[in-house]
Parts: structure tokens; C-alpha cells; sequence
């Protein structure tokens, strides 16, 4: 990998356009969407885990309770594209990162006997705020890059999320496995629940870097 980085930043016509991390604004709007996109997998990971093994719903069951978060991430889309095309990238990604890190706050505080509404207001929650950051912070990167560069950095950010995603998955169960096995003294349910919060507080940890980087964007990459 890294005599791949040396080869990239040397030849004139590289595979992936690894310069383009010189410039801030790309900088800044690449980092926040794996941040995004680090909460994003991780809760469809967390989620799922927490309501099968936890709450004891089926497969089937969790995968109908997930579905809200698909559509309120279109919803989410659809307002923050209206948003970044008027008032520029901060105006959709700020309260994107806020319902973000209200909807982990809601996850921390979540245990089996909390009610279906307050779970799945919380993924709501978390649909509407992926949806508001993704592709917003994901064009105000792309508007960095001079038009000539582009076919060269679209593989990049490509590319980069699908390690991202990876490392975020392996990281994150580490984690959660990890908080298990130091919460073993107490009773199982208590135990793998607290593994859980503690793993949802982390993520609001995330959340809460993005939404300070967000402070320092332009409002127009290009500008």
C-alpha cells in the first residue's frame, strides 16, 4: 500500500488522484463522509444485534423495523439537496450531524423494555440524518476538484469509502466484543446492554467530531 501511495503521487497520470487530499475543502468533505458513513454501517450493524439478541425479535421483524431508516434517508436527501443548492453545504450537514447525534443519544438510553415507538423513532431519526449528509458533503468534496481532475477523484472517494465501510465494521465489533468481555461480571442481559450503550456512545463521539468539522466548511467549496 504504501509503494502504491509512492507510485500515485509520483506518476503524471495516476489510477487514483491522491493529490486531491492537498486541497482543504476536499479534505474536509471526504472526512466527513466517513465519519457519515462510520455511523451509518455501524448502526445497521448495532441495531439489528441489539434487537435480535437482546429484545429477542426475529430477523424478520428487525428487518420491517429497519425499513423507516431507508425512507426517512430518501426524505433526507431530498431536503438537504434543496438545502445545499440554496444555502450551501453547512445548512443541510449541521442539522444533519445534530438529529445524528440526538438519535445515538436516544440509542444510549434504549433497553429492552423501552417501547417499538422509541425505537423506531430513533432510527428515524438516524434515516433523516444520513440522508441530510451524505451526498451534500459528498459534492461540496467533488466541487474542490478542478472539472479535468474528476474522473481521476471519483474513484478515489469510491474506492476510500468501500475501506472505510470495511475498517469501520472489524473496529467496531472489536469494540463491542471487547466492552462484553469487560462487563462479564454481571448479569448477562446487563452486561451485553451496557456493551451496546457504551458501543452507541462511540458513535456519538463520531457524530459529534463531524458536526465540529462541519463549523469549519465553506460555504461553497469552490468559492
Amino acid at each position: 500500500m504504501v509503494l502504491f501511495v509512492l507510485v500515485e503521487l509520483r506518476v503524471e497520470n495516476p489510477l487514483l488522484h491522491l493529490r486531491a487530499f492537498a486541497l482543504p475543502e476536499f479534505t474536509k468533505g471526504i472526512s466527513l463522509m466517513w465519519l457519515n458513513q462510520i455511523v451509518v454501517f455501524g448502526a445497521m450493524l448495532l441495531v439489528p444485534l441489539y434487537l435480535q439478541n437482546l429484545v429477542g425479535l426475529s430477523s424478520e421483524t428487525t428487518g420491517l423495523i429497519m425499513v423507516p431508516q431507508a425512507i426517512a434517508s430518501f426524505l433526507g436527501m431530498v431536503i438537504g439537496g434543496r438545502l445545499f443548492d440554496k444555502l450551501g453545504t453547512k445548512a443541510a450537514a449541521l442539522p444533519g450531524f445534530a438529529l445524528g447525534a440526538f438519535s445515538l443519544l436516544l440509542f444510549t438510553q434504549i433497553n429492552p423494555h423501552s417501547s417499538l415507538l422509541f425505537t423506531i423513532c430513533a432510527i428515524l431519526l438516524l434515516g433523516l440524518a444520513q440522508g441530510l449528509v451524505n451526498m451534500q458533503v459528498n459534492n461540496h468534496a467533488l466541487q474542490a476538484i478542478p472539472l479535468q481532475k474528476i474522473s481521476r477523484v471519483t474513484p478515489l472517494t469510491n474506492e476510500m469509502m468501500q475501506v472505510v465501510n470495511s475498517f469501520a465494521i472489524a473496529f467496531l465489533t472489536a469494540f463491542l466484543s471487547r466492552q462484553m468481555k469487560i462487563e462479564k461480571t454481571g448479569a448477562f442481559l446487563q452486561t451485553n446492554l451496557t456493551a451496546f450503550h457504551h458501543t452507541f456512545f462511540l458513535l456519538l463521539i463520531f457524530v459529534s467530531v463531524g458536526f465540529i468539522l462541519t463549523l469549519f466548511l465553506k460555504k461553497k467549496a469552490n468559492a
